[in-house]
């Protein structure tokens, strides 16, 4: 199973995709434990793989079960990684930059 960005930032989609080997028939459930969120299911495509789109509100480790929901005569198997999610840091524009040396040159603490 492999996560489009590990680690992410809080409200950043983020794709799960699994991938199950020989190709075979079925459906890819994909599970938060920490949060107790169903992803979503995905059916297998030609390739064997399965994706979900998510994303965490929750800063932290968030650990995902990604389970192969077989058919007869395929066994069931599942797989848990972790997905750590970071708080976002807004990014400051130029405009703001250019306030705040300006703010910093005034109070002497920037020198130009």
């Amino acid at each position: 199973m492999v996560s489009s960005a590990n680690p992410a930032g809080a409200g950043q989609p983020v794709t799960f995709t699994a991938t199950v080997t020989p190709q075979v028939p079925g459906v890819v459930d994909f599970f938060d434990l920490t949060s107790r969120i169903d992803l979503g299911t995905a059916t297998l495509d030609s390739n064997g793989k399965a994706s979900v789109t998510a994303q965490f509100n929750t800063v932290g480790t968030h650990s995902i079960l990604v389970q192969y929901l077989s058919n007869p005569p395929f066994a069931p198997s599942a797989v848990q990684v972790d997905e750590v999610v970071t708080a976002n840091v807004p990014a400051l524009s130029a405009a703001a930059l250019a306030l705040l040396a300006l703010a910093l040159a005034a109070l002497g603490i920037l020198r130009s």
